[in-house]
């Protein structure tokens, strides 16, 4: 990797031409501007951010023929540089949008992994964008990751005289829909997803579309990774998510926004593979939680944040045999970390930030009575702790 981190041509210049990977550290227009046309590049990296820039000096002034991999999120474009197109070997393409991004991006073949960072929104409307992007025609993508909601072309909504979708069969990694985007069919061109983010938009919570997001979920028998984010402004408790649906491959959920009531916890206790669960901003509500005897014989890694909770009613060595890693943060009203932590042989790492006192001194206890434990507080009472 050649590190561009000096301002004088000289310094650009000076063994760029050979160089197969190329970071620029500083102002990215001068650096570009001195720089030497460099075909053989296969990656280049700008983490320095810069606006204004012209696409043709990028691409033009670095003559990129063999690129392969081009993050280039701290350059601002007002518009998508059609000079990406000829990429043809790209295979790693990072991007900070304030656009639309066209379909044509669906033209590099060879593209493997795609990361949009946003938020940009639909310049007609105000609302969340809908990414064109023909996913289903990429043969070698496997990872999209989106920072901004959005919604996702439907591929069975191309005009009849169109070839119908085939399966993507590489594709593993997608985030962040809408929950609109969650159908059947959407899910059938993907048959290998491990890892998918989904979120509630306004507009989902105005049409009710959460009734079947989860059960549509049972078309991905491989999927490994689930975050769910609600919208907000739905503060009252939800029942008949669908929690009984979620597939049993999960090994990780995340869960945020949804004011679930805790008894729907069984169903997540019963995954038989779980093994971590980051349960954010009243993912579950009300001040009693008392997990049953079955479940969770696979979870290592824990994580409350935000909560109501005030009774957690549970022996920690019977209802989470497995745990390793238990977080709690701003979880102002719990009043103890359940009983025989310190019969847990697994527990390696307790983490307590910006929580009530009691759970403070739970914790100090607990790394006085475990020898070798990782006890981490946090404190807005003594800013200093840690």
């Amino acid at each position: 990797m050649h590190v561009i981190q000096r301002r004088s041509a000289k310094g650009v210049q000076t063994g760029m031409r050979n160089q197969r990977r190329l970071s620029f550290h500083l102002d990215p227009y001068s650096d570009v501007s001195a720089a030497p046309a460099i075909p053989h590049v296969s990656s280049f990296l700008c983490f320095t951010l810069g606006a204004n820039i012209v696409p043709d000096i990028l691409f033009f002034q670095l003559g990129f023929k063999l690129l392969r991999v081009l993050d280039i999120f701290f350059l601002h474009f007002d518009y998508f540089p059609d000079q990406i197109l000829k990429l043809i070997h790209l295979r790693y393409l990072a991007l900070n949008v304030t656009y639309e991004l066209p379909a044509s991006v669906s033209q590099l073949r060879n593209l493997q992994t795609l990361v949009i960072h946003g938020p940009w929104l639909c310049r007609e409307s105000g609302g969340s964008p809908t990414l064109l992007l023909e996913y289903w025609s990429m043969p070698s993508l496997r990872h999209v990751h989106i920072t901004a909601a959005c919604h996702l072309k439907n591929p069975f909504t191309v005009q009849d005289n169109l070839p119908r979708p085939f399966a993507s069969e590489h594709l593993q990694t997608l985030y962040t829909i809408q929950f609109s985007c969650c159908t059947k069919e959407f899910f059938s061109v993907m048959p290998h997803l491990k890892k998918l983010g989904i979120c509630e938009t306004k507009e989902d919570y105005s049409t009710d579309s959460l009734s079947q997001v989860l059960n549509n979920l049972v078309c991905l028998q491989e999927l490994e990774t689930l975050e769910c984010s609600f919208h907000t402004q739905n503060r009252e408790v939800r029942k008949n998510l669908g929690l009984a649906a979620l597939p049993v491959t999960l090994k990780h959920l995340s869960l945020s926004w949804s004011y679930l009531p805790w008894e729907d916890m069984t169903f997540i206790a019963m995954l038989p593979n779980l093994e971590v669960l980051k349960l954010k901003n009243y993912a579950f509500q009300g001040p009693k939680w008392e997990p049953t005897e079955e479940g969770f014989h696979s979870l290592k890694h824990l994580l409350i944040e935000n909560t109501d909770l005030i009774h957690w009613e549970a022996i920690i060595v019977r209802h989470f045999p497995c745990l390793q890693h238990l977080v709690l943060k701003s979880c102002k009203l719990l009043e103890e970390i359940p009983f025989g932590v310190e019969e847990l042989g697994t527990l390696q790492r307790l983490e307590a930030h910006y929580c009530s006192e009691p759970i403070e001194n739970s914790a100090k206890e607990i790394q006085e009575q475990i020898e070798g434990i990782d006890v981490i507080i946090r404190s807005d009472r003594n800013p200093d702790s840690a």
